[in-house]
């Protein structure tokens, strides 16, 4: 894993890197367009980004002017905080995708703690692990053909210092509510139709109260969080869905060192 330092962003490249933060349910090209408010001088420059964030993600990216040495940006390793539902999973490993799968299971407050001491000592460290569906929109087509197929792309990804927290449930009709809110939200042709019908459908299979926790971890570049909650699920038999990401540091930047939250 690389980290840059802090010192390293002094002299010009702090006139080059502009880290951001991306809210809750805002698109990379609303980050974007926050961001050129805030920096009117850079609308006309060729800027592009590190770190893209999910919809249902918040946290630290990278504003980049290109120069040199730029490349280092690719590699930096980050710093996550996800918020997890237990009992269901869907397809794309968060509450905008399709449900999957339901546990008809319910579980106690041992078998969640035991499962997270689990994924602790289990997940610790490095694994090919698949890249989740829909993970970025460049991929989009290819990964939707390879999942079909059931060649699902496989990627080395590195997880460290892995801390975990029980939570307070989630009531059943509130997260309804909260996807309802949400899938219209998402540009584009996303399924939307598709997926609220589903959850319509399932949402009564679910508990009144929803188990939730909360995993912090260090991730290698190119690591992605929902991959981190599948492999929980495939090595505790839990299945855990993401309800909302949030990256606390990329490289050697903080949610401090961005201007707005």
């Amino acid at each position: 894993m690389k980290q840059m330092k802090k010192t390293e962003k002094t002299g010009k490249m702090n006139s080059r890197v502009f880290p951001w933060w991306k809210r809750y349910g805002e698109t990379i090209r609303e980050t974007r367009e926050r961001f050129l408010l805030f920096h009117p001088e850079l609308r006309d420059v060729s800027i592009r980004y590190e770190g893209r964030l999910d919809p249902l993600a918040e946290g630290v990216i990278l504003f980049v002017v290109p120069h040199k040495g730029e490349e280092a940006l690719r590699h930096l390793e980050k710093v996550y905080e996800v918020d997890a539902l237990l009992g269901f999973q869907t397809d794309s490993g968060d509450i905008l995708g399709l449900i999957e799968e339901v546990s008809m299971i319910p579980f106690s407050v041992n078998d969640i703690r035991f499962a997270q001491q689990q994924s602790r000592e289990l997940l610790a460290g490095c694994h090919q692990l698949p890249i989740p569906l829909y993970s970025s929109p460049h991929i989009k087509e290819l990964r939707e053909k390879r999942y079909r197929e059931g060649a699902i792309s496989k990627r080395k990804m590195c997880f460290s210092e892995i801390q975990s927290k029980t939570l307070p449930p989630i009531e059943r009709d509130e997260l309804l509510g909260e996807v309802e809110r949400l899938v219209p939200s998402i540009p584009g042709d996303f399924r939307q139709e598709k997926i609220l019908s589903r959850w319509r459908r399932i949402i009564p299979l679910l508990p009144e109260q929803i188990p939730s926790f909360r995993f912090s971890f260090r991730v290698s570049s190119g690591s992605y969080v929902r991959s981190f909650l599948a492999e929980f699920s495939r090595q505790t038999k839990i299945p855990a869905t993401s309800l909302r990401i949030r990256r606390t540091m990329m490289g050697g930047w903080s949610e401090q060192d961005c201007p707005f939250l």
